[in-house]
């Protein structure tokens, strides 16, 4: 039991040290050399965990995939109205970018040239990828919140995804450069311009852009920025990345970024920073592997 832990440790500071090496250098630019000094380990721990540069590019993007699907999942329970959770979810995802050096490298990770990964083939759908997923969930949001009167006249569950998730990806994009666009007030400030074309102007004054704190705590203070392996972490220090979190009930179906949708348990545990078996999809929202529209 003894080895077991100090192996879980080890691994998890391996994982949390690809994150930050990868964040900080990119997937091309980081060596092996370099993440397992970052994680106070041998290379031989290193390769006894993770066989490849590349098994450890996908281990950072399943444990960000699982701790976005937490978030989805919290907000997809919220009993209020259906654009205030989406709103909600957004600064949950700025907070998560900011904080959690895991998430932000998985993020970069399943973006651009530098993923670790091969690039879709010939016969993938068009807009295949993560931010294709993303639309896919908040369609299925907004569905909800054109059924409940929400939605403006005009404003198209599929049209409104669209542009909500061009703004997340922009932010996204921006923030490699800048992190202070995923400040709480600058996301505000984007979720404000972006509420009209969403709600009735009459409604607009409903949501709260700022967040409304009824299913994620509301961030008052910027995070401060995710050190870096300066400092030499060990696996002593890596081991518990984030605060834990409460595990929460949830629906038949949780969004997993990169995935589609796929079957949740009764409850959602802790995020783990660790890779596991993945568990099947649901029919109509499959990969890009699947090469459907």
């Amino acid at each position: 039991m003894v080895k077991q832990e100090r192996a879980g440790r080890t691994r998890q500071a391996v994982l949390l040290a690809a994150a930050r090496t990868f964040a900080d250098a990119g997937y091309e630019s980081a060596s092996l050399v370099d993440i397992s000094r970052c994680a106070g380990v041998s290379k031989g721990a290193l390769y006894f965990h993770f066989v490849s540069k590349q098994a450890l590019a996908e281990g950072v993007r399943a444990a960000a995939r699982r701790v976005i699907a937490t978030a989805v999942l919290r907000a997809r329970r919220s009993d209020g109205p259906a654009v205030q959770a989406l709103l909600d979810l957004a600064h949950e995802l700025a907070r998560l970018l900011r904080e959690d050096i895991v998430v932000r490298a998985g993020v970069l990770l399943s973006q651009g040239t530098q993923s670790g990964k091969e690039p879709p083939g010939p016969g993938a759908p068009d807009g295949c990828g993560p931010w294709r997923d993303w639309t896919v969930m908040v369609r299925r949001q907004l569905v909800l919140a054109e059924a409940s009167g929400e939605l403006r006249p005009g404003a198209g569950p599929q049209e409104s995804a669209e542009l909500l998730t061009a703004v997340a990806a922009g932010l996204v994009l921006l923030s490699w450069a800048d992190a202070a666009v995923l400040r709480p007030e600058a996301v505000a400030a984007v979720l404000a311009s972006a509420l009209p074309a969403l709600v009735p102007a009459g409604r607009t004054g409903e949501y709260r852009t700022e967040g409304s704190g009824a299913v994620f705590p509301r961030a008052d203070e910027p995070a401060p920025a995710a050190g870096g392996c300066a400092a030499g972490p060990g696996p002593e220090r890596a081991a518990h990345p984030a605060p834990e979190r409460a595990a929460v009930p949830g629906p038949a179906w949780v969004f997993d970024l990169g995935r589609g949708f796929v079957p949740a348990p009764a409850r959602v545990p802790a995020p783990v920073y660790e890779p596991g078996s993945e568990p099947g999809f649901e029919p109509g929202f499959e990969t890009c592997s699947a090469a459907s529209g």
